[in-house]
């Protein structure tokens, strides 16, 4: 058998020493804020000496090994784990610029200068054709929004 992943939104932040300060924030790992249990190497070694370093993260399997460039996933039960830069990729998208299709149910002035009014938006154009039957003069005029509502064509 075959199966789809189902679309779910999840949060996640890149790994990288430059950002430290977001990781500890986003990631809240039970022995607290304060950073990382312990950090080490591939090897399982503290290291100075520039050696590649790792965040440990407890994830549901067991503890899991996070290094720089892997992305910390937030699930949809609030639990981390580490995933691949090549794998994130592969099977998530950014929905940061994610734009949505609106109808506006509008009724234009009567007079020259007067306002129109807005009888409702509709995430379908069935939507405000039904909404439309009860709104006589009303036309439907279609919209590209941002995910805080605002449109570029307004």
């Amino acid at each position: 058998m075959k199966y789809r992943k189902k679309a779910v939104e999840i949060e996640a932040v890149e790994l990288t020493w430059m950002n430290w300060s977001e990781i500890v924030e986003f990631v809240t790992l039970p022995w607290g804020r304060d950073g990382v249990r312990e950090a080490h190497t591939e090897n399982g070694v503290i290291s100075d000496s520039g050696q590649e370093l790792g965040l440990i993260i407890p994830t549901l399997e067991g503890e899991m090994l996070a290094v720089e460039g892997d992305y910390i996933i937030r699930g949809v039960k609030g639990e981390f784990y580490p995933c691949k830069p090549d794998i994130f990729k592969a099977t998530y998208d950014s929905t940061e610029n994610e734009k949505a299709k609106v109808f506006v149910l509008f009724e234009p002035g009567h007079y020259v200068d007067e306002p129109g009014m807005v009888w409702g938006v509709f995430s379908t154009r069935e939507e405000a054709e039904k909404c439309k039957d009860f709104r006589g003069d009303a036309e439907i005029y279609e919209h590209t929004i941002d995910k805080y509502g605002y449109s570029d064509d307004l």
